[in-house]
């Protein structure tokens, strides 16, 4: 995936002229300062300097002023923040964040600027000067099914040079206590632009959540956290078959599924279709493809089962090869939740039925 060079709001972009200087904001039109309806808000990282240039044809002096609000909107009191330099047309200035009483991503002030022309004074608004982070992250899904997933992020800032990515990670366990985890540095030397983390949730714990940390030369940091989600089935449903009836799990492959098998007695019993085999299997969640896999690799498969009864779990697991002569190989479970024995008046068995869900 490509990214952007620079983080920078659409305001940012749209008031940059051709003339401005790199990783600076500018802005090529006067607005009174009790204009309520005007409002924009250019957009500094922690690691840059407040750098903003403004129009400033005829101008004599200009000074930057930080306004400060009360909760109802009120100004308290208008704060200097430094003399502008007057070129070219141009009114400039150069700032610390800290300058502007700005330290953290999310703080925010509002300024206005004053010129001097012609022996006059007026006063316009500037903007909504806000600190974000230079990291943003774009994380893909993190489930157990084997296969890589990626944590990408990006770095970017508007004037200052980026000379150092590292990254770090720590495992958040599930319903545990997390205050005191430790980070851990992830191995490997990081773009300074963009990079990604390959991860894969086989290797993590079911509801566990993954945190990668990035720091930027040593001081700017931003988190993300990716949670382990589930492996789940893509379809469900259920059904009722009596012995010596057929059932297939695909509407268009008859050898993947099985015959209802009747024992002595109130024996009940499933036989697979061609390759089709099963695994009992218990405490499992039905849902979860990652845990169904596990159980069948770590049974018996067996073509048949018998003495199935309420509450009974299979896995099963089958091949077939398709019109275009490829093989495919399907699993999914099979719940029993409800083996029927009908007798005839004189109490001898009559019909034996067999009520199931499935997930495949």
């Amino acid at each position: 995936m490509k990214f952007n060079k620079y983080i920078a709001t659409a305001s940012v972009l749209a008031a940059l002229s051709l003339g401005s200087c790199a990783g600076e904001a500018e802005q090529d039109f006067l607005v009174p300062a009790n204009s309520f309806g005007y409002s924009t808000k250019y957009s500094f990282t922690d690691l840059d300097k407040i750098m903003i240039s403004i129009d400033a044809e005829g101008v004599d002096a200009a000074v930057l002023e930080q306004v400060v609000r009360d909760e109802d909107g009120n100004i308290l009191q208008i704060k200097k923040l430094g003399d502008m330099t007057i070129s070219g047309g141009k009114a400039s200035i150069e700032l610390n964040l800290s300058d502007a009483e700005l330290s953290s991503v999310g703080d925010e002030v509002e300024t206005q600027y004053t010129v001097t022309r012609g022996g006059s004074t007026e006063t316009y608004k500037y903007s909504t000067i806000a600190v974000t982070s230079p990291i943003s992250f774009e994380a893909d899904e993190v489930i157990q099914n084997g296969k890589d997933a990626f944590v990408r992020f990006e770095v970017g800032t508007a004037n200052a040079t980026v000379s150092n990515v590292v990254v770090e990670s720590a495992v958040l366990k599930y319903d545990e206590d997390n205050a005191d985890v430790a980070f851990s540095a992830v191995a490997g030397d990081f773009d300074l632009a963009n990079d990604s983390v390959s991860l894969n949730g086989v290797d993590y714990s079911l509801y566990d959540t993954l945190a990668y940390k990035v720091i930027v030369n040593g001081t700017s940091t931003k988190t993300v956290l990716v949670p382990v989600n589930k492996y789940t089935f893509d379809s469900k449903g259920e059904d009722m078959k009596y012995a010596g009836q057929t059932f297939t799990f695909m509407e268009d492959v008859e050898t993947v599924g099985f015959d209802i098998v009747s024992g002595t007695g109130n024996d009940l019993g499933i036989t697979g279709l061609g390759t089709t085999m099963f695994v009992k299997a218990a405490d499992l969640d039905v849902s979860d493809k990652f845990q169904a896999q596990n159980a069948y690799d770590a049974g018996t498969p067996a073509a048949s089962l018998a003495g199935l009864v309420d509450g009974d779990i299979v896995v099963y697991k089958s091949t077939y090869t398709d019109e275009d002569n490829k093989e495919h190989t399907v699993f999914g479970t099979l719940t029993v939740d409800d083996v029927t024995i009908t007798l005839d008046a004189d109490g001898a068995i009559e019909d034996k039925s067999i009520s199931f869900s499935f997930q495949n």
